[in-house]
């Protein structure tokens, strides 16, 4: 060992033979840290609105749970359904809901609402357009925007939407406003503004027709917020750890090698150590692409004693970047812009126990205030499809419900309505009166089953002095329930589940038919049973009107002479005080009958409407449908015929409420014809006086007398509420 140290820094030996000579070489690669999406962040800057809206679509495209994210958002949005007091109304909404075109391919309203939900959510803003025919007598199509292609103009007294759908072709931005950006800007004259975006292909939409959702918009900018807003940062270093990731794996897949060959034979020179370096090259690259193309292949090198080769993998000894908990940090900035639980987005983190309920009850209260906030933009095309088609409607008639099913909420029901039997069944035991429900419950979801016959719990008492109206009434539920119940009982006999066996159900499909006529014959049975109880409230209408109509027809001439004499009739029976005389007169009843035929054709086609609509929303959606869809296979069939039974029993109050409602409404009208064959021009609306009577009769009752002719005049139910007991008194 040479220790001294002045040698160590000698003059090196100058020879050829002695010292090989060596250098680095060095090579320049394209840095793409993000991948494909390199030049996306340069390109599409987050100044809002300003630049491209192509950003968050790339954003989606590069990381996958952005994607999920809005699509869980979406699907935690809900369904739409329709639900309301006035039955015709709600099949006429609902059919419409189910069958309405929307864009080129998909149908129904449920379609156009998630469509818009996923640019509501990318992009901060929805616009849905709702399309009439060409007479505009219906609505026949909803087509929701591109929300990339969407543009507000600001006047001054209103904003005007422009809309063109984008394109990436053959403009130098992508979004293909590129000519236009300085207009967006607001670089040039408002009043410009508008010819320069219709010069280049922007269509202006009627703000009429339009459907409009903005997420958390801010101050005057009414684009909104897109939930991807504060995620950019965050998705370029997500995008830089999967692209060094895949980088790393792609090395291991496809290795770089680096081959050193040294000697220590003094008799070689500089020429025949580089040749023998490239011929052990050589024979590398050979072997390597052998392999390549799927051949064994065995490398053989041949060296002297003083020779070495070393053939290592480029970057096997370096050290392993440490990625998961840098990646977790920027998934938890993910995670909080979605305001999701984190197992919601596929991420399976530890957390406390217990508070998956919590969390879930959270997002179900966002979903709901989401929906409340969109709620009337949504009415809008349904209301307008009314309109075209002349259909009117009051408070009640009709509202759009969210339905957010979850086993947790169905728990709760159920624990719900059994305290609710457990505290009317307490109070019946100790001699009170049931508690008396809120009349404007009339959508079938109460703790317990509310009778008509509850007069004094709640409901609105008659204002019409007849004991038989609230007996007719009574009549007729009972009537409707029975027929109802028996509709259960041949169900639940038909599937064999009237004395439940075996372990399993299974629905055979060759029952189906015999579920339909079923279905038909029920129809027919609840439509009787309701056309007889209206018939008979519409009689005793017309027989209550006989107190009211002799001093009317003191102040109202004679229209014809058939007329005068019975009306001559009527004045002297009142005078003698002798009304079922003129009651019980020929020619009077001649009329009587006329207008008895003629309302019973009416009530006819519309019990039977409203009949069909609430069979078709229990019967065939809840139980026929639920049966031919394969819902209950492999239940235990005790628990098929009770989930049944539920269903049927569901459906109870929907028959009570028809009952109160018709019966009340044939009365008002048996009056109001009798009145109108009798020549009486005006009528009160008159309520019973009491402070279960709703506001909308109070306005009514204070608004009269109206003329009978007049058909924009309220009528008891029909325009006011189902649960409405008031009545119409001609006016002298």
């Amino acid at each position: 060992m040479n220790l001294n140290p002045r040698t160590w820094f000698g003059q090196k030996n100058a020879a050829a033979l002695h010292n090989q000579g060596g250098g680095i070489a060095a090579s320049i690669r394209e840095s793409r840290a993000l991948g494909p999406y390199t030049g996306v962040f340069d390109q599409w800057n987050t100044e809002p609105r300003a630049v491209s809206p192509w950003l968050y679509e790339s954003l989606k495209e590069a990381i996958p749970m952005l994607d999920g994210g809005i699509s869980r958002l979406v699907t935690l949005d809900g369904i739409i359904e329709v639900e309301g007091g006035n039955d015709r109304l709600v099949s006429e909404i609902t059919e419409w809901m189910q069958n309405v075109p929307v864009n080129d391919l998909e149908t129904g309203f449920q379609a156009a609402y998630a469509s818009g939900g996923e640019e509501l959510y990318e992009q901060g803003l929805a616009v849905t357009e709702f399309v009439y025919d060409a007479k505009g007598r219906d609505v026949i199509g909803l087509r929701v925007a591109d929300s990339k292609g969407i543009h507000y103009v600001r006047d001054s007294d209103r904003m005007r939407v422009f809309y063109r759908a984008p394109s990436v072709a053959g403009d130098r931005r992508p979004d293909g406003m590129g000519n236009v950006e300085q207009i967006l800007r607001g670089a040039v004259r408002a009043s410009d503004r508008v010819t320069a975006l219709l010069g280049h292909g922007y269509v202006e939409l009627d703000p009429q027709q339009l459907m409009i959702a903005v997420h958390r918009p801010e101050a005057d900018n009414p684009y909104g917020t897109s939930v991807l807003r504060s995620l950019p940062f965050v998705a370029q270093i997500i995008l830089r750890m999967q692209n060094a990731t895949g980088r790393v794996w792609e090395r291991f897949g496809d290795p770089s090698f680096h081959v050193a060959y040294s000697t220590k034979n003094r008799k070689i020179d500089n020429a025949g150590a580089q040749r023998r370096a490239e011929t052990i090259a050589s024979g590398l690259a050979t072997a390597l692409a052998g392999k390549k193309a799927g051949n064994s292949v065995d490398l053989a090198t041949g060296v002297g004693a003083d020779d070495e080769i070393s053939i290592n993998v480029i970057g096997a000894v370096s050290e392993a970047l440490q990625i998961e908990m840098p990646a977790r940090h920027m998934l938890e900035q993910v995670v909080a812009a979605f305001n999701l639980p984190a197992w919601m987005l596929g991420i399976t983190w530890a957390q406390a126990a217990g508070i998956g309920e919590p969390q879930s009850e959270l997002v179900l209260q966002d979903a709901k205030t989401r929906f409340a906030r969109r709620d009337p933009g949504l009415r809008r095309p349904i209301e307008a499809m009314l309109r075209a088609r002349g259909r009117t409607w009051k408070p009640g008639d009709w509202t759009l419900v969210q339905r957010l099913p979850s086993l947790h909420d169905e728990v709760k029901r159920a624990q719900a309505n059994f305290l609710n039997q457990q505290a009317l069944m307490m109070q019946r035991e100790g001699g009170g009166a049931p508690a008396g429900l809120d009349n404007q419950m009339r959508s079938g979801r109460q703790g317990r089953r509310k009778v008509a016959s509850e007069e004094e719990g709640g409901g609105e008492p008659w204002a019409e002095q007849d004991k038989q109206l609230p007996r007719i009434e009574r009549g007729t539920t009972d009537a409707l329930l029975a027929r109802w119940k028996g509709a259960k009982r041949e169900v639940l006999s038909l599937l064999g589940l009237d004395a439940p066996a075996g372990d399993t159900f299974v629905f055979d499909l060759a029952q189906l038919p015999a579920l339909l006529v079923e279905q038909q014959m029920l129809t027919r049975d609840l439509a009787a049973e309701l056309l007889d109880g209206s018939m008979q409230a519409w009689e005793r209408g017309a027989a209550n009107a006989q107190a009211d109509i002799p001093a009317a027809l003191v102040a109202n001439g004679p229209k014809s002479a058939q007329r005068k004499q019975v009306r001559r009739l009527l004045l002297r029976a009142h005078v003698a005080g002798r009304k079922s005389d003129w009651w019980d007169d020929p020619l009077f009843q001649a009329a009587v009958d006329r207008m008895r035929e003629a309302i019973r054709h009416k009530l006819i086609a519309e019990g039977l409407d409203l009949v069909s609509g609430g069979v078709a929303r229990t019967y065939r959606a809840q139980i026929v449908s639920a049966l031919a869809s394969g819902e209950f296979d492999g239940w235990n069939p005790v628990n098929v015929a009770s989930a049944l039974s539920a269903r049927f029993d569901g459906g109870d109050y929907n028959w009570e409420r028809l009952a109160r409602s018709e019966i009340a409404a044939a009365q008002s009208t048996g009056k109001l014809d009798l009145y109108r064959e009798q020549g009486v021009t005006l009528y009160d609306y008159v309520t019973a006086d009491d402070e279960r009577v709703s506001a909308i009769c109070r306005t009514h009752e204070a608004n009269g007398p109206y003329r009978i002719d007049d058909p924009a005049a309220p009528l008891p139910m029909h325009d006011s509420h189902p649960n409405c007991r008031c009545t119409i008194v001609a006016n002298a």
